[in-house]
């Protein structure tokens, strides 16, 4: 087992800009809104306006199924082979299922792609599109390889429950992205 550190917040918390007499916080600068910065000497989230971190120590679940996941969803992880949820996906999985807002940080490889894309595929599920073919989800990336990256990870996981993916970066033809999204995507 791996001890997990995850952080909640209200989303009002998330975007709320600090009073500029503000004293500086270590590992940030004074000023400017709190987007879930670390304090880079201890490795762990800052505390801001009423954060709350918590520690979790997950315990290993059978499988997807027991997040509590759509059935195509589950469906589809277990065709790509995943068995068992990773320690952020038990702690991150179940929290982003409620609504709640989450900053969760993990090495490169635990899984963290699908911690928030696969709750957010479930809740596209559940509540059908009020219009047809207009975009429901948008997931922000730094770069155009990561955005590639994390839209073929995602296209994969809807594959069992015909949702639409489409990426959308810089640095490329925007008519060919442009006719994809009038195709309809979620």
């Amino acid at each position: 087992r791996s001890t997990l550190a995850v952080t909640l917040f209200p989303y009002t918390t998330l975007f709320r800009p600090r009073p500029a007499a503000a004293p500086p916080r270590a590992g940030g600068s004074a000023g400017g809104s709190h987007l879930g910065r670390c304090n880079r000497r201890a490795n762990t989230p800052a505390r801001y306006n009423g954060l709350l971190t918590t520690t979790t120590d997950a315990p290993p679940q059978p499988g997807f199924a027991a997040l509590g996941l759509d059935d195509a969803i589950v469906k589809a992880v277990t065709a790509l082979g995943y068995e068992e949820a990773t320690p952020i996906q038990r702690a991150a999985i179940p929290v982003l299922l409620t609504g709640q807002d989450l900053i969760a940080q993990a090495g490169t490889g635990t899984g963290k792609t699908a911690a928030f894309a696969l709750p957010m595929l479930h809740r596209l599920l559940e509540t059908p599109a009020a219009k047809k073919g207009v975009p429901r989800a948008l997931v922000l990336v730094p770069t155009r390889e990561l955005a590639v990256q994390v839209a073929a990870a995602i296209h994969r996981y809807a594959e069992e429950a015909a949702l639409t993916v489409v990426p959308l970066y810089g640095g490329a033809p925007m008519d060919h992205q442009i006719r994809a999204l009038r195709r309809g995507a979620e």
